[in-house]
């Protein structure tokens, strides 16, 4: 499961299902400082919609027509992708096994 984000970086969008608003939620979700939280979110920059295109410091998060920031409609999108990929991973290997099963018998 490669999402191309550290680990910090996903328990941050993780902990974003809860809707924080300011930079200060998102900074005590993330855990972190300034300086490593504006890295973090300069490596997901396409993520974020923030007031009137400035910097996330003091301004609020977007977000979309149901509700959700962008981050989390990305996080959304691909463990859904994730999920289904699985899904039918394991129905192909049943669907072997009982081919196997019913040309042993």
């Amino acid at each position: 499961m490669d999402f191309q984000f550290t680990r910090r970086e996903l328990d941050c969008l993780l902990k974003l299902r809860r809707k924080p608003r300011s930079w200060e939620c998102l900074r005590k979700a993330s855990k972190t400082d300034d300086d490593g939280l504006n890295i973090m979110l300069s490596r997901m920059e396409k993520l974020w919609y923030t007031k009137d295109g400035k910097a996330p410091n003091g301004s609020l998060i977007h977000l979309n027509q149901i509700g959700e920031t962008v981050a989390q409609a990305e996080f959304d999108r691909r463990f859904d992708m994730y999920f289904t990929r699985v899904m039918a991973l394991s129905a192909l290997l049943v669907s072997i096994a009982s081919f196997i099963l019913s040309v042993v018998k």
